[in-house]
Parts: C-alpha cells; sequence; structure tokens
C-alpha cells in the first residue's frame, strides 16, 4: 500500500514522534518524511485524540492502544512500534 494510505477493515500502527524542531510518522515499519515543526500543536485548551478538532475528521474506527512516551523515540525504535 501507498505511504499513508489505509485500506478499510484493515489494522493499522501508526507512530508520531516530534522534537523542538521536527515531526515524523512512521506506518507499517516504514518511516515518513521529516517535516519542520516550530513546537506548537495549536491545540487550545483541548487535545482530540481521533481527530482534528471537535467537529470533522473523526477516526472512523477504534483505538486499541494510545501510548505517550516522556522524550523522543528513535527512529529504529518508531518503526519497530509501527510493524
Amino acid at each position: 500500500r501507498a505511504a499513508g494510505s489505509v485500506v478499510a477493515n484493515t489494522a493499522v500502527k501508526i507512530g508520531h514522534t516530534w522534537s523542538g524542531v521536527v515531526r515524523q510518522m512512521a506506518s507499517g515499519g516504514t518511516l515518513g518524511t521529516t517535516q519542520a515543526f516550530d513546537g506548537d500543536f495549536n491545540f487550545g485548551p483541548t487535545a482530540y485524540i481521533g481527530s482534528t478538532d471537535s467537529t470533522s475528521e473523526y477516526l472512523f474506527g477504534t483505538m486499541k492502544s494510545l501510548k505517550i512516551y516522556k522524550r523522543r523515540l528513535s527512529d529504529a525504535k518508531l518503526q519497530a512500534l509501527t510493524l
């Protein structure tokens, strides 16, 4: 499957990491392109998990596991967690 695509009714593991200046995602053991990141997620007072805001772009499915680490994971660890 192409990077960033999701097949209906198929489990997907996705990882997202960020530091002060870059962010990166991984899926299926493959790293995405590193993007510049200023450290501001623009959440406001609430962070929505499963949608981009409270009114649109909802996750259509369920989350089995969500983990938040206190440090940035290495690329290798991010890849391994998404296999």
